[in-house]
């Protein structure tokens, strides 16, 4: 199963649009901060969306807790757990939940890591500064980081989830 991962558009759809027709995935995570942009977005593949710290009017809940693959999701844009000074904070709040994986957002910066038992996932902003996005391929275990460029699709780094 492919799985793109997403965040911080900020009004960038066509970025999106772009990414979904690169991988064709058979799902896709948004950690918030664009959620209007999932308007343009066909419902043709499952997709999980939060909403963030700029998302004032959305429906979209602050977090949610998704099942792929085996793999139980925390997905939340991570503001409200301050992850501009770090990710701890989100994945104790992971762990608490009983999930292995925590997706989020806000930073704008790509990052991988694991944290007590939690793997924690920023795919960074599609929409601002390097304009990066995740490819979890949930059969291989590996997450692909992928910068979108005027000359195409670039993977900048690719890590094993385990």
């Amino acid at each position: 199963m492919k799985v793109c991962v997403c965040s911080d558009s900020h009004g960038n759809s066509g970025l999106i649009l772009k990414m979904l027709r690169e991988e064709s995935p058979d799902a896709l995570l948004f950690a918030g901060d664009g959620g209007k942009d999932l308007g343009d977005i066909s419902r043709e593949i499952p997709r999980y969306a939060v909403r963030g710290n700029c998302d004032l009017f959305s429906d979209f809940p602050e977090q949610l807790i998704v099942l792929l693959k085996g793999r139980k999701v925390l997905l939340c844009h991570g503001h409200g757990f301050h992850v501009e000074h770090g990710s701890s904070l989100l994945c104790a709040e992971a762990k608490r939940q009983g999930t292995d994986i925590a997706v989020y957002g806000h930073t704008h910066v790509w990052k991988a890591e694991w944290l007590n038992g939690v793997f924690c996932l920023n795919p960074g902003s599609i929409g601002k500064g390097e304009r990066t996005y995740a490819l979890w391929d949930t059969d291989e275990n590996t997450v692909a980081f992928r910068q979108i460029r005027e000359e195409g699709i670039q993977t900048l780094k690719t890590v094993a989830i385990g």
